[in-house]
């Protein structure tokens, strides 16, 4: 039998975090090594520590079932959608030089 919490809400919550951390984490590596001399280092280091700290998440909360791991994959798409929304429609992206 499922239980709501343990089976429906904590996966999709999990989900949900861990794509605010992995995205979020993105877009803050983005924003300050734009221009730095060693951007590939911090992109490297960036992207290494999103993974493995997404993928440790995802398997903890995950492990039993595969219920759970679609679920948790859900959050962490709906989260994803969240951040990378575009927030000014219509008005051209320009980068700082």
């Amino acid at each position: 039998m499922i239980t709501l919490v343990t089976d429906i809400i904590w996966p999709v919550t999990a989900g949900i975090l861990l794509g605010l951390f992995f995205f979020g984490g993105l877009w803050l590596t983005i924003r300050h090594t734009i221009n730095h001399p060693t951007a590939w280092l911090w992109f490297s280091l960036s992207f290494f520590l999103r993974i493995v700290i997404s993928c440790a998440g995802i398997y903890l909360v995950t492990v039993p079932s595969p219920l759970r791991l679609l679920l948790c994959c859900g959050g962490f798409i709906v989260a994803r959608l969240l951040l990378t929304k575009p927030r000014n429609q219509g008005k051209a992206y320009a980068f700082k030089s």
